[in-house]
């Protein structure tokens, strides 16, 4: 496992990453987190920005965010 700086090719895996975290967060009772929160527009443009990482457990595979 490696961890480098998420790209636009990385977008829809970081999305739906942090959206599943937030649904899990909702359903266990402790909403910090909206999906809502967590728009491919807003996300893209943190990680054009720079502002995710990401954890590859292999070649194009995403074990976190």
């Amino acid at each position: 496992m490696h961890i480098e700086q998420a790209t636009s090719t990385d977008l829809d895996a970081v999305v739906a990453t942090l959206q599943e975290a937030a649904q899990w967060l909702q359903g266990d009772g402790r909403p910090l987190w909206s999906p809502a929160d967590y728009s491919p527009e807003r996300i893209g443009r943190d990680i054009e920005a720079g502002g995710y990482w990401v954890a590859r457990s292999g070649p194009g595979s995403i074990a976190g965010v």
